[in-house]
């Protein structure tokens, strides 16, 4: 196990296992991670969804070190790096989802993306290119999504 601990890292760092020790307060370790992560969840998905999520976890410890990982890790970690715009990043998260049939997330990053850059239209092609290599039915629901955006 190396020296540093998760707050050691910045936003740019992607924490690994041997920068937390395992045990009770290795997911408070990521605090710091997860509160940079939550302000790139609020500014990529709406306050109201972001701090919405963190709501209902209340009250339960499973579900709150639920939050605090996924804002730490992929908010945080891998969302806020420098490698990519957000609205690449906003295209391989529709993609994946579409691919594997998360519906609710897709919807949730569809309007996501309107944020990040794209417009309807781009959208639409974007489903267009789906479709092409993922078939059509997962196209006609993504086009649909869009159609009923405002």
């Amino acid at each position: 196990m190396n020296d540093k601990s998760a707050t050691d890292h910045d936003a740019q760092t992607p924490v690994t296992p041997d920068d937390v020790q395992a045990g009770e307060g290795a997911v408070a370790a990521l605090a710091p991670l997860a509160a940079r992560g939550l302000e790139v969840r609020r500014d990529v998905l709406g306050s109201a969804y972001a701090d919405g999520s963190m709501a209902r976890a209340q009250g339960d410890a499973v579900a709150q070190d639920h939050q605090t990982l996924v804002n730490a890790y992929i908010w945080g970690a891998v969302w806020s790096r420098e490698g990519l715009a957000r609205k690449q990043r906003s295209t391989a998260t529709i993609t994946i989802l579409a691919l594997r049939g998360q519906t609710a997330e897709l919807k949730l990053h569809l309007n996501a993306a309107l944020k990040n850059g794209y417009t309807k239209p781009e959208l639409q092609e974007l489903f267009m290119h789906i479709g092409a290599y993922a078939g059509v039915p997962i196209a006609n629901y993504g086009l649909q999504l869009i159609d009923e955006m405002p």
